[in-house]
């Protein structure tokens, strides 16, 4: 897939708003952008089937005349979103995949859907993306902790060892960084601290994690791509007062980083035959009209059927692109680190590009002691290890029919010949006898029974073993002092 196809399907998905295999992963790995500082992470281009294709992103194979199948590097699915009131007032979301698919001629049970059909305007249908990413950031590796039961989730197959968790360093606040240091937590009221150690902590750099977002959102990214492909990706030389390049002792030009020059764009070709179909430079149409013919086929006279267009660019400093005998790289918002941050509230929020460096640049800006954490590895080497895709599918299973109606607050009653988990089908009749006043629904829940949890008496334990003496495996001895230096980002932007 090329940046290209991405853009196109980004702007495809605005367009229709409205219209209706690696590790599973869980709702613990979903990374939140932050308002504040930028924050630097790697997108991980996937590969998953649309499961409702723009008929105008169809294309046909060459050799057999068939569609191809559409890829997207990101997963695309249905959920519902539930409106209602907290019991101290404010608004709150929840939201619950959808369960009805894509098939309009055989749609899956929904609670969401059906309640949705008798006119519960709490409830609503959107699709939604998830994207993958490798955020570049100090996570601290931990045994996980249920506050809600107090005690710790063990291995299902090994019940002796904790299931272990990444949680990424707040840096001047970290309570894991106070504990490495053997140094009290600080709590702020009624906030549980598990007792955590020295030795149950482990300082890992970067960890995967995923985006869900919704239409805007993924056009905000896919406006990255186009920002980060309009400049050169690449090799900037260090040259002297005369323009001449400054050499090493070998007679090596020496770089300094990306070339970042805007790129020109001259013609478009056809993706199948490079036949020149357009030529930039004499044609009359305006620049919006030709920005937007790349995104949607055009006719090729040599092939005889629409294709997708294929810009040929140039760089005033790097010439015509490599495939044409220049130095010009065109990048994507795949191919480096982008430094991503949110603004705005809700529905009305967008996804601002900060910056953008290749990954050995942005490698430069980190401490040693960061470096250090991937034990003689290069930072692209460390991706590549937590760049795998997501089972999104999994993740976004929906829930059997009863599951869907406690989440979204609904009282429902399956309808006959609808498959069930665990039992036979019930009598006829989805929403049955309704209490009155519906569609309001039911009443609202009250939160923790009892109220909040409240700090456990004693310090948690194992199995059989306090925590102040782990039995699980040992890390690597952590250096004195509150952790390695905190990253700092690059104070000269190149996007705004």
């Amino acid at each position: 897939m090329s940046t290209s196809s991405f853009r196109r399907n980004t702007k495809t998905e605005q367009q229709r708003k409205g219209s209706g295999k690696g590790p599973r992963g869980n709702w613990r790995e979903q990374l939140r952008m932050p308002k504040t500082n930028p924050t630097p992470f790697v997108l991980i281009k996937g590969e998953y089937q649309d499961p409702n294709p723009d008929p105008e992103s169809i294309e046909i194979d060459m050799q057999t005349g068939q569609p191809k199948p559409t890829l997207l590097a990101y997963y695309k699915w249905l959920k519902h979103k539930l409106k209602t009131i907290s019991p101290g007032g404010a608004e709150r979301y929840i939201d619950e995949p959808c369960s009805r698919g894509y098939d309009k001629h055989n749609p899956k049970p929904c609670a969401g859907c059906q309640a949705m059909d008798m006119g519960d305007k709490r409830i609503t249908l959107s699709e939604a993306y998830s994207m993958g990413v490798v955020h570049l950031k100090l996570y601290h590796r931990v045994p996980l902790f249920d506050y809600k039961e107090k005690q710790w989730i063990m291995k299902k197959d090994k019940p002796s060892e904790p299931v272990l968790v990444d949680i990424e360093c707040q840096e001047g606040q970290c309570n894991f960084c106070r504990a490495l240091s053997n140094q009290p937590p600080i709590l702020q009221q009624n906030e549980i601290w598990p007792g955590y150690n020295s030795q149950s902590i482990q300082n890992v750099f970067g960890s995967r994690r995923y985006l869900e977002l919704g239409s805007n959102h993924l056009g905000d990214i896919g406006e990255w791509d186009r920002q980060v492909g309009s400049r050169c990706g690449g090799t900037a030389w260090v040259k002297d007062q005369a323009g001449n390049y400054i050499v090493d002792g070998a007679g090596n030009a020496i770089p300094k980083g990306r070339c970042n020059n805007f790129l020109k764009v001259d013609a478009y070709v056809c993706s199948h035959c490079n036949t020149t179909l357009i030529d930039r430079n004499t044609d009359t149409r305006t620049p919006a009209q030709l920005d937007e013919l790349v995104m949607r086929k055009y006719p090729c006279h040599v092939c005889q059927r629409p294709v997708f267009l294929k810009e040929v660019v140039t760089c005033p400093a790097c010439g015509p692109t490599q495939e044409n005998g220049g130095q010009a790289k065109v990048s994507g918002v795949f191919d480096g680190v982008v430094y991503g941050q949110r603004q705005g509230e809700n529905t009305s929020s967008h996804l601002v590009l900060v910056e953008f460096a290749t990954i050995e640049d942005f490698e430069q800006t980190l401490h040693p002691s960061i470096r250090a954490l991937y034990q003689g590895k290069t930072l692209r080497q460390r991706i590549e290890e937590l760049s795998k895709p997501y089972d999104f599918a999994e993740l976004n299973k929906p829930k059997d029919l009863a599951a869907q109606a406690k989440r979204l607050e609904i009282q429902v009653q399956p309808q006959q010949g609808w498959p069930q988990q665990g039992g036979p089908p019930a009598q006829p009749g989805f929403y049955g006898q309704q209490p009155q006043g519906y569609p309001q629904g039911a009443p609202q829940q009250q939160g923790w029974p009892g109220g909040y949890p409240q700090a456990p008496t004693q310090q948690p334990q194992f199995p059989g073993q306090p925590m102040q003496q782990p039995q699980y495996t040992q890390y690597p001895t952590q250096p004195s002092g509150p952790g390695p230096a905190p990253f700092v980002p690059p104070t000269k932007p190149n996007f705004g």
